[in-house]
Protein backbone atom coordinates (compact mmCIF):
# COMPACT_ATOMS: atom_id res chain seq x y z
CA UNK A 1 0.00 0.00 0.00
CA UNK A 2 1.37 3.40 -0.95
CA UNK A 3 2.41 5.71 1.88
CA UNK A 4 0.46 8.95 2.14
CA UNK A 5 3.08 11.72 2.15
CA UNK A 6 0.68 14.65 1.99
CA UNK A 7 1.01 17.42 4.55
CA UNK A 8 -1.98 18.25 6.73
CA UNK A 9 -3.11 21.66 7.95
CA UNK A 10 -5.12 21.73 11.19
CA UNK A 11 -6.26 25.06 12.62
CA UNK A 12 -3.67 26.86 10.47
CA UNK A 13 -0.75 24.86 11.90
CA UNK A 14 1.72 23.39 9.44
CA UNK A 15 2.10 19.66 10.26
CA UNK A 16 4.13 17.56 7.83
CA UNK A 17 3.39 13.87 7.34
CA UNK A 18 6.13 11.68 8.75
CA UNK A 19 7.34 10.40 5.38
CA UNK A 20 7.46 13.86 3.73
CA UNK A 21 10.71 15.75 4.04
CA UNK A 22 9.81 18.42 1.44
CA UNK A 23 7.83 20.57 3.87
CA UNK A 24 10.80 20.64 6.24
CA UNK A 25 12.86 22.06 3.38
CA UNK A 26 10.18 24.67 2.63
CA UNK A 27 10.05 25.80 6.26
CA UNK A 28 13.83 26.00 6.42
CA UNK A 29 13.84 28.12 3.27
CA UNK A 30 11.14 30.40 4.70
CA UNK A 31 13.16 30.76 7.90
CA UNK A 32 16.27 31.73 5.96
CA UNK A 33 14.31 34.38 4.08
CA UNK A 34 12.83 35.78 7.30
CA UNK A 35 16.34 36.06 8.78
CA UNK A 36 17.61 37.70 5.58
CA UNK A 37 14.88 40.34 5.46
CA UNK A 38 15.11 40.98 9.22
CA UNK A 39 18.82 41.68 8.93
CA UNK A 40 18.23 43.71 5.78
CA UNK A 41 15.99 45.96 7.89
CA UNK A 42 18.62 46.03 10.68
CA UNK A 43 16.17 44.46 13.13
CA UNK A 44 17.01 42.25 16.09
CA UNK A 45 14.85 39.29 17.06
CA UNK A 46 13.34 41.43 19.81
CA UNK A 47 12.67 44.31 17.37
CA UNK A 48 10.74 42.00 15.04
CA UNK A 49 8.95 40.41 17.99
CA UNK A 50 7.76 43.83 19.14
CA UNK A 51 6.58 44.72 15.62
CA UNK A 52 4.57 41.52 15.27
CA UNK A 53 3.32 40.97 18.80
CA UNK A 54 5.04 37.58 18.78
CA UNK A 55 7.72 36.42 21.18
CA UNK A 56 11.40 36.51 20.24
CA UNK A 57 11.51 32.74 20.77
CA UNK A 58 8.73 32.30 18.18
CA UNK A 59 10.63 34.44 15.66
CA UNK A 60 13.69 32.28 16.33
CA UNK A 61 11.57 29.15 15.81
CA UNK A 62 10.47 30.43 12.41
CA UNK A 63 14.02 31.36 11.39
CA UNK A 64 15.25 27.90 12.33
CA UNK A 65 12.59 26.33 10.10
CA UNK A 66 10.86 24.43 12.89
CA UNK A 67 7.47 22.79 12.31
CA UNK A 68 4.27 23.76 14.11
CA UNK A 69 4.37 27.36 12.83
CA UNK A 70 1.02 28.82 11.78
CA UNK A 71 0.40 30.59 8.51
CA UNK A 72 -0.94 33.53 10.55
CA UNK A 73 2.45 33.81 12.27
CA UNK A 74 4.30 33.90 8.96
CA UNK A 75 1.80 36.46 7.64
CA UNK A 76 2.36 38.71 10.66
CA UNK A 77 6.12 38.54 10.14
CA UNK A 78 5.77 39.37 6.44
CA UNK A 79 3.65 42.42 7.27
CA UNK A 80 6.18 43.64 9.84
CA UNK A 81 8.97 43.24 7.27
CA UNK A 82 6.89 45.14 4.66
CA UNK A 83 6.98 42.26 2.16
CA UNK A 84 4.33 39.94 0.75
CA UNK A 85 3.95 36.54 2.34
CA UNK A 86 4.54 35.01 -1.09
CA UNK A 87 8.05 36.51 -1.08
CA UNK A 88 8.88 34.26 1.87
CA UNK A 89 7.73 31.16 0.00
CA UNK A 90 9.03 32.11 -3.43
CA UNK A 91 11.66 29.70 -4.71
CA UNK A 92 14.33 30.57 -7.23
CA UNK A 93 13.31 29.54 -10.70
CA UNK A 94 11.87 30.72 -14.01
CA UNK A 95 9.64 33.76 -14.07
CA UNK A 96 9.86 37.46 -14.84
CA UNK A 97 13.59 38.27 -14.68
CA UNK A 98 12.99 42.02 -14.47
CA UNK A 99 12.75 43.92 -11.18
CA UNK A 100 10.88 47.08 -12.12
CA UNK A 101 12.29 50.37 -10.89
CA UNK A 102 9.10 51.25 -9.03
CA UNK A 103 9.28 47.94 -7.15
CA UNK A 104 12.82 48.49 -5.88
CA UNK A 105 13.21 49.46 -2.22
CA UNK A 106 14.71 52.87 -1.49
CA UNK A 107 16.02 54.30 1.74
CA UNK A 108 18.39 56.85 3.20
CA UNK A 109 21.51 55.60 4.97
CA UNK A 110 22.57 56.90 8.38
CA UNK A 111 25.37 58.66 6.50
CA UNK A 112 22.87 60.60 4.37
CA UNK A 113 23.31 58.73 1.06
CA UNK A 114 20.32 57.60 -1.01
CA UNK A 115 20.31 53.86 -1.60
CA UNK A 116 18.19 51.68 -3.88
CA UNK A 117 18.04 47.92 -3.38
CA UNK A 118 17.79 46.90 -7.04
CA UNK A 119 17.99 43.13 -6.52
CA UNK A 120 17.93 40.92 -3.46
CA UNK A 121 18.21 37.13 -3.49
CA UNK A 122 17.95 35.49 -0.06
CA UNK A 123 18.81 32.07 -1.49
CA UNK A 124 22.10 33.38 -2.91
CA UNK A 125 22.49 35.76 0.07
CA UNK A 126 23.20 38.74 -2.13
CA UNK A 127 22.04 42.35 -2.31
CA UNK A 128 22.68 44.63 -5.27
CA UNK A 129 22.54 48.35 -4.44
CA UNK A 130 22.66 51.59 -6.38
CA UNK A 131 24.03 54.46 -4.27
CA UNK A 132 23.56 58.18 -4.89
CA UNK A 133 25.99 60.22 -2.83
CA UNK A 134 25.54 63.96 -2.45
CA UNK A 135 28.77 65.75 -1.45
CA UNK A 136 29.68 64.89 2.13
CA UNK A 137 27.34 61.90 2.45
CA UNK A 138 28.35 58.32 3.22
CA UNK A 139 27.04 54.77 3.28
CA UNK A 140 26.75 54.90 7.09
CA UNK A 141 27.35 57.20 10.01
CA UNK A 142 30.61 55.38 10.79
CA UNK A 143 32.63 52.46 9.48
CA UNK A 144 30.88 49.15 10.10
CA UNK A 145 31.50 45.40 9.93
CA UNK A 146 29.26 42.43 9.11
CA UNK A 147 29.67 38.95 7.61
CA UNK A 148 30.29 38.73 3.88
CA UNK A 149 32.18 40.31 1.01
CA UNK A 150 31.42 43.41 -1.06
CA UNK A 151 32.22 44.48 -4.61
CA UNK A 152 31.72 48.03 -5.80
CA UNK A 153 32.26 50.22 -8.85
CA UNK A 154 32.18 54.01 -9.01
CA UNK A 155 30.03 55.25 -11.90
CA UNK A 156 30.52 58.98 -11.47
CA UNK A 157 31.93 61.55 -9.09
CA UNK A 158 34.58 61.05 -6.43
CA UNK A 159 34.16 58.24 -3.93
CA UNK A 160 36.55 57.15 -1.21
CA UNK A 161 36.32 53.73 0.42
CA UNK A 162 37.67 53.42 3.95
CA UNK A 163 38.83 49.88 4.84
CA UNK A 164 40.26 49.33 8.33
CA UNK A 165 41.26 52.99 8.52
CA UNK A 166 42.98 53.14 5.12
CA UNK A 167 41.50 55.39 2.42
CA UNK A 168 41.10 54.17 -1.17
CA UNK A 169 39.90 56.86 -3.63
CA UNK A 170 37.87 55.64 -6.60
CA UNK A 171 37.72 57.58 -9.85
CA UNK A 172 34.83 56.87 -12.24
CA UNK A 173 35.21 53.31 -13.54
CA UNK A 174 37.39 52.16 -10.62
CA UNK A 175 36.25 49.03 -8.76
CA UNK A 176 36.95 47.64 -5.29
CA UNK A 177 36.48 44.39 -3.38
CA UNK A 178 36.95 43.60 0.31
CA UNK A 179 35.81 41.43 3.19
CA UNK A 180 33.06 43.11 5.17
CA UNK A 181 34.59 41.77 8.37
CA UNK A 182 36.96 44.72 7.88
CA UNK A 183 35.60 48.05 9.08
CA UNK A 184 34.43 49.80 5.93
CA UNK A 185 32.68 52.96 4.76
CA UNK A 186 31.95 54.53 1.36
CA UNK A 187 31.71 58.32 1.10
CA UNK A 188 31.62 61.16 -1.41
CA UNK A 189 34.75 63.24 -0.91
CA UNK A 190 34.17 65.52 -3.92
CA UNK A 191 32.14 68.63 -4.65
CA UNK A 192 29.66 67.03 -7.05
CA UNK A 193 27.16 64.16 -6.71
CA UNK A 194 28.49 60.63 -7.11
CA UNK A 195 26.82 57.37 -8.13
CA UNK A 196 28.00 53.81 -7.50
CA UNK A 197 26.76 50.23 -7.63
CA UNK A 198 27.56 47.82 -4.82
CA UNK A 199 27.13 44.06 -4.47
CA UNK A 200 26.98 42.57 -0.98
CA UNK A 201 27.27 38.78 -0.64
CA UNK A 202 26.62 37.63 2.91
CA UNK A 203 28.34 34.62 4.40
CA UNK A 204 26.19 33.92 7.45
Amino acid sequence: MATDTRSTFDDGIVKPAAADDSLDEVLLSVGQRVRHYRRLHNLTLHDLAAATGLSASMISTVERGQTGVSVATIHAIAQALDISITALFRAAGPGDPVVRHEDQRRDLTSGGASRTLAITDPDMRLEFYVYDFEPGTASAGAATTHPGVEYGINLSGTISVEIDGAEYPLAPGDAVQYSTQSRHLMKNTGDTPAKAVWLNISRL
